[in-house]
């Protein structure tokens, strides 16, 4: 896998051929402390507004490509592309982000987006320092983008369910959540949080901290600026309190956090509609994380291993 530079809100692809995989899987893995799990066989296993993956593409079907969508400085680092043999097979690439530099008295900027959004900075300069800077601010007016990080949300009665939502916009948009059409409020068993990063970019959490028979149901988180709004929805299903008891598994969103992973650590939910599906087999394929930054001295290893009577246990 080859190494990439990019530019500040650029897209930027990593490719990873394998032939002869068998039944064997394919991870992206980026090289944090510790160790991030991207994707996972055929499915983005964190933030689909940040990552896609294209398994299996090529004339030879042999190509996966994970993308990191509006990269920033954050973004740098190894990557590598990980396939479950024993021992691990991996190859690494190192993403590298650079700020864009032209030269010349006058910028011109075609089909401006919201990614053009950032500050611009012109020097002058003659050789004799020191030199002279001017520093101009670009807004970009904007309709709001919604995306909900996961359209289906699992939560047991008496549990807590997190809910949430990206958007992009600017002006910064009004935010809200509704349910059934109706506005929601925060309350003492309901909070409503968000962050910003970024000119245009926030996140939106609504959380509700004692899921009722009355939560269950489809949700909306709707942004309004001055130039449109959008929507996206959420539903939030109904599982039985002993569904994921011995599963490490779970959502974004779901209100139950398992031991050893961080509110972060989000997880795809089709990835648990997988474990159903596959319940009868002996044993599902194991895939094992390293550390690629460290190849000599794993810093991390995960292993997602499925048994027969898995929910049984």
């Amino acid at each position: 896998m080859s190494s990439a530079v990019a530019l500040l809100g650029q897209d930027v692809d990593f490719t990873c051929i394998v032939n002869d995989l068998g039944s064997h899987m394919v991870a992206f893995v980026k090289a944090d402390t510790p160790p991030r799990l991207l994707s996972f066989d055929e499915k983005v296993f964190r933030r689909r507004d940040k990552y896609e993956l294209k398994p299996r593409i090529g004339d030879l079907h042999n190509e996966w490509v994970l993308t990191i969508k509006n990269v920033q400085e954050s973004d740098k680092g190894n990557y590598s592309c990980q396939i479950n043999t024993e021992p691990i097979i991996l190859s690494t690439g190192e993403l590298d982000v650079k700020a864009s530099v032209f030269h010349g008295p006058v910028l011109h900027l075609t089909k401006v987006s919201r990614k053009h959004m950032s500050e611009y900075v012109c020097v002058a300069s003659n050789g004799i320092p020191p030199d002279e800077s001017w520093t101009v601010k670009l807004l970009v007016t904007c309709s709001p983008l919604v995306q909900a990080q996961s359209e289906v949300v699992q939560a047991s009665v008496g549990s807590m369910a997190r809910m949430v939502c990206t958007t992009e916009a600017w002006p910064r948009p009004e935010m809200g959540w509704e349910k059934d059409g109706e506005p929601i409020y925060e309350s003492n068993n309901v909070a409503m949080t968000h962050t910003v990063s970024g000119q245009y970019h926030s996140v939106h959490i609504l959380e509700i901290r004692n899921v009722q028979q009355s939560h269950f149901g489809v949700y909306r988180c709707v942004a309004k600026n001055d130039n449109g709004i959008h929507h996206s929805q959420v539903t939030l299903q109904q599982i039985s309190h002993n569904h994921f008891t011995q599963s490490n598994l779970i959502p974004e969103g779901s209100g139950m956090m398992p031991t050893g992973y961080s509110e972060d650590d989000e997880v795809d939910e089709e990835l648990e509609e997988e474990m159903d599906e596959n319940q009868d087999d002996d044993e599902l394929r194991a895939i094992q994380v390293e550390d690629s930054a460290r190849f000599s001295s794993p810093l991390l290893l995960i292993s997602i291993v499925l048994f027969v009577g898995f929910y049984g246990l």
